[in-house]
């Protein structure tokens, strides 16, 4: 299990779960699924509680979970796990996801992807990180 394999550093960890969320929220067909989602939502609540409650909810609670379990090793220091855990998934979207649901930015590749993911894993670290 990624979050709780001890060969793994904490920051390795935050790393894979942030490569992993910007897969998911980057690729064309997490970026369809977003559109249609949003699009539909106000005919549709209940299609648009569903995607919630099986996206960004579980990904927030699985960061969170992870979150708790570091700070308790003495790895953050944080008081609301939900705001942290929010933090950090808006913090991987970035200007990326927004324009990308627009049309106006092509998906990134791997490397600029991994580049951002670094970039706010460290960001992370200077908030929260003893």
């Amino acid at each position: 299990n990624l979050l709780t394999n001890p060969a793994l550093k904490p920051e390795d960890v935050l790393f894979r779960i942030a490569r992993g969320y910007q897969e998911l929220i980057l690729s064309h067909r997490g970026l369809a699924i977003n559109r249609l989602v949003m699009s539909e939502a106000e005919r549709h609540p209940r299609i648009a509680r569903l995607f919630y409650d099986s996206g960004p909810l579980r990904m927030s609670a699985l960061l969170m979970r992870f979150l708790e379990r570091q700070t308790a090793n003495g790895e953050f220091a944080i008081d609301d796990f939900q705001k942290a855990a929010q933090l950090f998934m808006a913090m991987l979207k970035g200007g990326y996801h927004f324009r990308m649901i627009l049309h106006l930015k092509p998906i990134p590749g791997k490397q600029e992807m991994d580049e951002h993911a670094r970039e706010m894993t460290r960001l992370f670290y200077k908030i929260y990180g003893k």
